[in-house]
């Protein structure tokens, strides 16, 4: 029986360098605590799966909206 998972890559893992790190499963979003400021970089590393073995590729859009905790 074949299911969604056999036609579309599917993102496993996200980790950045600071030290936050999201699985399959997680939650969406999290609060990290972690305040950025001007000329911060941070880098991911990113573990994902393509069913048919295409190169797969990866763009960050940060939200136009801050996200604002209650």
């Amino acid at each position: 029986m074949e299911t969604g998972e056999s036609y579309y890559p599917r993102i496993e893992s996200i980790q950045d360098s600071l030290g936050n790190a999201w699985t399959i499963g997680g939650r969406n979003t999290f609060n990290t605590n972690c305040i950025l400021r001007p000329g911060d970089q941070i880098q991911f590393n990113v573990a994902a799966t393509d069913p048919v073995g295409e190169t797969l590729e990866y763009v960050v859009l940060p939200r136009s909206v801050p996200y604002v905790f209650e």
